[in-house]
């Protein structure tokens, strides 16, 4: 399966400082705007959201657990950077091809683990064909003869299908990023199915609005989030502040505005 990575990202995008931090909360960037490939970027007539829907590239890409490489996610690369950044998936859809023919960004097979392992079931080992050794002396020796010590390496290595969905597409984006231990635990005991991961993602964004809209403290841990089931909430409605009298005329006029105009806006983004 194809996925991308921005391409020489320890080389361009790290420097002394971050190589020491296990976490980024900021990443380095470029500033020479008379760089060819800035030129070329902006060169466009998307060419100012092209430019920013790279930064938000490098951004996500540089909270990864590996950095630099762009998550993909159960839904695919472009609906992972939209759903993390909240931009249009049309615009990564239009921009990833022009960062890979600029060679900004690159591809690369990330089943290597699992080409590994199938390589090395067809690799034949000088014992084959003999018979297995019985009792305490041939106890596993066949399983470990027979197994290259980089299948076994990569066995070990596979990340669950929970932790990369929590890790590349929950965790950005919950707007309360607190004991992430308790988290992922929760996730792994109460969304095991694709499905499950793919609704509470869903619910996940269209709550958003109305969680960010909380002061930090009063919005919900994720692991409460996510073992009381929250993702089955109907979204409310963001907090509104309804206008001083005199601003809008009519404070009771302005805050029934803004309400209908919340209405519109799901409505016309089919959510209503």
């Amino acid at each position: 399966m194809i996925a991308y990575r921005v391409a020489k990202w320890a080389d361009r995008y790290e420097n002394n400082r971050t190589r020491e931090l296990k976490r980024l909360d900021w990443v380095p960037v470029p500033n020479d705007m008379s760089n060819l490939g800035y030129l070329e970027l902006v060169d466009h007539p998307n060419g100012a959201a092209h430019l920013g829907a790279w930064l938000a590239i490098l951004e996500i890409a540089s909270r990864q657990p590996k950095r630099g490489e762009i998550p993909q996610g159960s839904a695919g690369t472009t609906q992972s950077l939209a759903r993390i950044s909240r931009l249009p998936v049309a615009l990564f859809e239009e921009v990833i091809p022009r960062l890979a023919s600029m060679d900004w960004i690159e591809s690369f097979d990330n089943q290597q683990v699992a080409k590994i392992m199938q390589d090395g079931a067809g690799i034949s080992h000088p014992s084959a064909g003999k018979p297995a050794l019985k009792g305490r002396e041939g106890k596993g020796t066949e399983e470990n003869r027979n197994t290259p010590p980089a299948a076994k390496t990569a066995a070990v290595s596979v990340i669950d299908p929970v932790e990369g969905w929590f890790s590349q597409e929950f965790w950005p984006i919950f707007p309360r990023r607190e004991a992430k231990v308790a988290a992922l635990k929760a996730a792994r005991s109460v969304l095991k199915t694709p499905e499950l991961r793919a609704a509470a993602l869903r619910a996940l964004t269209l709550q958003l609005p109305d969680l960010t809209s909380r002061p930090p403290d009063k919005r919900p841990h994720p692991a409460t989030w996510i073992s009381g089931r929250r993702w089955e909430d109907e979204p409310a409605l963001p907090f509104i502040s309804m206008p001083r009298s005199g601003e809008n005329g009519n404070g009771k006029v302005g805050f029934v505005e803004s309400v209908e105009r919340e209405f519109q806006r799901r409505y016309e983004e089919g959510r209503l």
